[in-house]
Order: C-alpha cells, then structure tokens, then sequence
C-alpha cells in the first residue's frame, strides 16, 4: 500500500515539523504522521 501511495504523490514528504502519532498496546505501531505534497507534479 505504502509503494501505491508514494507512487501516487510522488511530491509527498514530512511536514518540518512532523511526529508521528503511535498506538500503544498489544499492536504497536503509527497512528498518523502529518505529511504535505505538491498538487503540481
């Protein structure tokens, strides 16, 4: 899925001042990171 993504919005990339959102628990993992792109490819 991450492949089709960066696939699809090849301008996509971290905002500067980006963390990530973890889950916690039994499932670790991310919960959302915020991310920007440029409409114009």
């Amino acid at each position: 899925m991450v492949r089709e993504l960066l696939a699809a919005l090849p301008n996509m990339r971290l905002q500067a001042d980006a963390r990530p959102r973890r889950t916690y628990g039994v499932i670790r993992g991310v919960r959302e990171v915020a991310v920007e792109w440029d409409a114009a490819g």
